[in-house]
């Protein structure tokens, strides 16, 4: 119980407790929480869209659905997203790289990925048709922390010390929990089988991620889960858009 408040404490804005006492075997247990938190976090914005549709048009929906997703995890992994860009798109060593992805400031690369992610997932949310907005906006959460989850448990972290090293765990128990949830939640809620087309191209763009950041760093860092969780999010709802016009 403590790794999932830890979890649902560190991914989301939602704090149950404010002096939790904690040591590092808890942040490490807390992972395999990770897509139950992604499950609470879609069953939010589900419920936003479900009441939303019936006062808002489509784009000032799919802007609520952004915000509110911003709102409820703070910003965090769109936070990673940013310094992430900023040190790939440097052309800097390695060294370097590590050390613009723990500035504060923000560049401008960071900058337009940031909006490129945003106008994306906009035109996402827009294009979806509306008997696949539920069952994708339960998904995605849950899929991209599952990508977090198999960065954390099968790739390196690239730093000796930082806030994503105290989740860092090589246990295979973990990734498989987390598995076994998100595909058994992805079988119940995906609409029909012809949409299972969108899990094997999912997979294959986390883990295309994941080995490009751990080929730049070599290994992953907490930006580094970030990100994968948010591009992993935008690759999901594409893959759905794309499959409903099909």
């Amino acid at each position: 119980m403590r790794s999932l408040i830890i979890a649902l404490q560190f991914l989301t804005r939602i704090r149950l407790f404010r002096n939790l006492s904690l040591n590092e075997g808890d942040f490490a247990g807390a992972i395999k929480f990770f897509p139950f938190i992604g499950l609470l976090l879609g069953f939010i914005l589900a419920l936003l869209y479900s009441f939303g549709r019936f006062f808002l048009e489509p784009f000032a929906l799919a802007v609520l659905l952004v915000v509110a997703e911003i709102i409820l995890t703070g910003g965090l992994h769109l936070d990673g997203l940013m310094d992430s860009f900023d040190a790939f798109l440097s052309g800097k060593d390695r060294d370097r790289k590590l050390d613009i992805m723990k500035d504060s400031r923000v560049g401008a690369m960071g900058v337009l990925a940031l909006a490129c992610l945003v106008l994306v997932k906009l035109a996402l949310y827009t294009e979806l048709p509306h008997r696949q907005m539920v069952p994708a906006l339960l998904l995605m959460p849950v899929l991209g922390r599952w990508a977090a989850v198999y960065a954390i448990v099968l790739f390196p972290y690239a730093r000796t010390e930082g806030m994503g090293r105290t989740f860092s765990s090589n246990n295979v128990s973990d990734l498989l929990i987390a598995s076994l949830f998100s595909l058994a939640l992805f079988i119940w809620l995906t609409p029909s089988l012809y949409f299972y087309l969108s899990l094997p191209v999912f997979v294959v763009f986390a883990l295309f991620i994941c080995e490009r950041s751990n080929a730049q760093l070599g290994g992953l860092t907490g930006d580094s889960y970030g990100m994968i969780i948010e591009l992993s999010e935008a690759a999901y709802l594409l893959g759905m858009v794309l499959l409903s016009k099909i």
